[in-house]
């Protein structure tokens, strides 16, 4: 419950506010292709994203600061980019699977454990492979408009992961976080690339903007995750049926 004040606390205190009409995660329009470390899909928005545990890094073993990603996206010839500040409020709010709340809900786990699986996890926490003591990660993930790092949040609590535990005494095991659709963005300077905290680029490509046509093939989910998010998503529909009640 601290982590959720606190939560709620800098995301109310941040500087900019943006309308965006939050939708329902359906589970079948992207792509993740569980050997393919860089990117995952989404076909919504016919984009290629970068994975933010690849961004983070840029596929090293150390953290990129943002002259490293700017160097990158200056040099690569596969389209990459920094997302556009519509594009990361598209990607942020395709994540939210319970509208009819703020904050953490039983409904937002669907959500939240899908950007999870597609994105991984940071540096911040050690304890349980990305999660820390309690089972719990976030990602402040954004992009950089007029030299201003412009960023949302995702945070989860680990639910069905054999690697990690969720606190038994967390009321929040089988819950996601989301802001709802009038959450603002974050503004800051300097936070690229600090190994302490979990904040991470936006990357994405056009589809298709590949140099050389057919270089990379894009796979839908593994069936575990289908079964994983076939469950989540029953899970979502009870809670919204509790509502609308």
């Amino acid at each position: 419950m601290i982590k959720k004040a606190v939560c709620l606390t800098i995301l109310l205190s941040t500087l900019s506010v943006f309308s965006v009409k939050s939708s329902v995660v359906p589970l079948t329009n992207y792509t993740n292709d569980t050997q393919n470390a860089m990117y995952w899909s989404l076909l919504d928005a016919n984009l290629d994203i970068a994975r933010l545990s690849w961004s983070d890094t840029l596929g090293a073993s150390t953290q990129a600061e943002k002259s490293d990603i700017d160097s990158f996206i200056q040099a690569n010839t596969d389209g990459w980019r920094w997302a556009t500040l519509q594009e990361l409020q598209l990607i942020h709010h395709w994540f939210d699977s319970d509208p009819y709340a703020n904050g953490w809900s039983e409904g937002q786990k669907a959500g939240s454990a899908l950007f999870f699986l597609l994105n991984g996890t940071g540096p911040a926490f050690t304890e349980q492979n990305g999660y820390d003591f309690e089972g719990y990660t976030y990602w402040q993930f954004g992009t950089y408009v007029q030299e201003q790092f412009n960023s949302v949040w995702m945070a989860d609590f680990a639910w069905n992961n054999s690697a990690v535990n969720c606190a038994t005494y967390s009321l929040l095991c089988a819950s996601g976080y989301f802001t709802d659709e009038n959450s603002p963005l974050w503004s800051a300077q300097d936070v690229i690339g600090n190994p302490l905290i979990n904040v991470a680029s936006l990357l994405v490509r056009d589809r298709g903007a590949l140099s050389t046509p057919g270089a990379t093939i894009t796979v839908p989910a593994t069936a575990s995750s289908w079964l994983l998010f076939s469950g989540l998503a029953l899970l979502a529909l009870k809670r919204r049926r509790r509502v609308t009640r």
